[in-house]
């Protein structure tokens, strides 16, 4: 009977849905089992709820649960207060209750079982055994995350433990800035790079924002554009400074970088080595995510956020409504009086979680519908201004935000970002062969006629090199990573170090053919200390 009711449920439901729900009716009975033994105030519930709806927030928007590492972030009043919902809240509330009230079902059904604490435990069994039902591979859990809050994080302690007795520890390799001086400064183009905020390429496909997408088809633009990892801040990095964020690691590359506190040899910098003023624009306060000192570091002259802007600006919950840092853009960049060619950096967070638009429709296809809006507003601007003459326009993301409902099986949608270059220099043709946001800075360095050479595996969209694998990218909150090799051959890693060969993955397709192969340990190994010897350059 157990296992006809098995049967049906996995007939019924996606199976990762049903082994998340499982799991994390298990992770809350648990922790009331161990509230009860302690003697925890009823006030504790309260806050594993408002906890659990922030997590399941973060399932829903990111495709997997919440680390323990974004601890630190709870203390920003910003993050909380746009990071959890009504609806999260009702449902936290909700899987406290179902556990308890069928511990209370079968106390009454077994009246002789005395140890009300024993059916608690009991239900919990119950409950994580039936769960193990639907384990499937970690790599393709791309719905929706099949492991608990609990397990991830007990899964994260394993992982740090392991490595320390690996001895595998985080040893960054420091590369000294280059420099770009060159003696055709006059010449040289003004360069704008446009981060529009968690911005699949979904997103287009599915013309959710039809202005962006006209520009895809009418401009130079990559059908294979990666970001390496998750989270504003790594792809920050990763697209101005051409290395790698942390993979294998469960820690914050970025977070080392500043305690490091040492010049990087990013983007940024070398532009200013050659004589470009330098601007880093965001729409969101910079004390996120130390954004002002990682900024500094990289090499950014100017650098605004929503404290430093016109304090009469539109605002929502995160900072400068896109219009309004647009707005802003054009202030700033209009009353500069030097005749250096320029170097912007304008990230935008209307399309961030909860994607809240002051005085307009809120909600996730109504957000990018606006984010689209305001950048052709923006573009038109600068044609009309005649900016766009001596200016080459990048317009990329600097993550992916997919929400459930609109997911795919395919493991890549949660890194697949759009690039497009806006130059009449360039050839409309798109390039069709992977990148990453790694390559976007020995590319902008080469178009601009600068020495292009970075340390890493980074390259050039403009004079490729031939490399193991043209692609490392992440996803941290599922807890896996996956390259694409020079045969185009997909493998994904977990943190468990298991590793799959995938040979017919295609980007594009929402089923993709999932056959593959596992690797053995010691070719998993080999995969994974070559990702490391990438991940520790900065």
């Amino acid at each position: 009977m157990y296992y006809i009711l098995l049967i049906l449920l996995q007939s019924l439901f996606n199976p990762l849905s049903l082994r998340g729900v499982l799991s994390y009716l298990t992770a809350a009975l648990l922790f009331y089992i161990a509230g009860r033994l302690v003697k925890l105030p009823k006030l504790t519930y309260l806050v594993f709820a408002i906890l659990s709806a922030i997590n399941l927030e973060h399932i829903k928007f990111n495709g997997g649960n919440i680390s323990l590492n974004l601890a630190k972030y709870l203390g920003d009043q910003e993050f909380v207060k746009n990071s959890i919902s009504f609806e999260g809240l009702t449902i936290s509330l909700s899987i406290i209750l179902i556990p308890l009230v069928s511990a209370v079902i079968i106390k009454r059904m077994l009246p002789d079982f005395k140890s009300v604490k024993l059916s608690y435990i009991v239900v919990a069994f119950i409950i994580f055994s039936t769960s193990l039902h639907f384990i499937q591979s970690p790599v393709l859990a791309t719905k929706t995350q099949h492991y608990s809050f609990l397990e991830e994080n007990i899964n994260n302690v394993y992982v740090k433990v392991r490595d320390k007795l690996d001895h595998k520890f985080i040893e960054l390799e420091y590369s000294e800035p280059l420099n770009s001086k060159t003696d055709s400064i006059a010449t040289q183009k003004n360069l704008l790079i446009i981060f529009i905020e968690s911005v699949s390429s979904r997103h287009l496909d599915e013309n959710w924002m039809p202005y962006f997408s006209s520009l895809r088809n009418n401009n130079f633009h990559l059908t294979e554009f990666y970001a390496n990892q998750k989270m504003t801040h790594n792809g920050l990095y990763s697209s101005l400074c051409g290395k790698q964020p942390f993979q294998t690691f469960a820690d914050e590359k970025t977070n080392q970088l500043v305690q490091e506190n040492k010049a990087l040899d990013c983007l940024p910098r070398r532009l200013r080595s050659a004589g470009y003023e330098t601007y880093f624009l965001q729409g969101a306060n910079l004390h996120f995510m130390n954004k002002r000192k990682l900024t500094s570091l990289m090499g950014f002259e100017h650098i605004k956020g929503s404290d430093e802007f016109d304090s009469n600006a539109e605002r929502s919950s995160w900072g400068l409504t896109d219009e309004a840092l647009y707005l802003q853009t054009i202030k700033t960049l209009s009353e500069r009086s030097s005749e250096k060619p320029w170097f912007a950096s304008v990230l935008t967070v209307s399309t961030h979680h909860p994607y809240d638009i002051p005085n307009k429709k809120s909600g996730f296809i109504p957000a990018f519908r606006y984010a689209d809006r305001q950048l052709e507003i923006f573009i038109k601007a600068l044609e009309d201004s005649r900016v766009l003459d001596n200016t080459t326009v990048v317009i990329t993301s600097d993550e992916v935000s997919i929400v459930a409902e609109h997911r795919t099986d395919n493991i890549l949608q949660f890194n697949h970002i759009p690039l497009v270059i806006i130059d009449k220099t360039l050839h409309q043709k798109p390039i069709e062969s992977a990148y990453s946001q790694v390559d976007l800075m020995p590319s902008m360095l080469d178009h601009l006629g600068l020495d292009y050479s970075v340390s890493g595996s980074a390259s050039s969209f403009f004079h490729p090199i031939e490399r193991a694998f043209k692609v490392v990218a992440g996803m941290i909150h599922a807890r896996y990573f996956f390259l694409i090799d020079k045969s185009d051959a997909v493998i994904a890693c977990d943190r468990m170090n298991k590793c799959q060969k995938y040979k017919n993955f295609n980007v594009n397709e929402g089923k993709p053919d999932i056959a593959f192969e596992k690797l053995s340990k010691e070719q998993a190994n080999s995969v994974i200390e070559r990702v490391h010897g990438l991940e520790v350059q900065y």
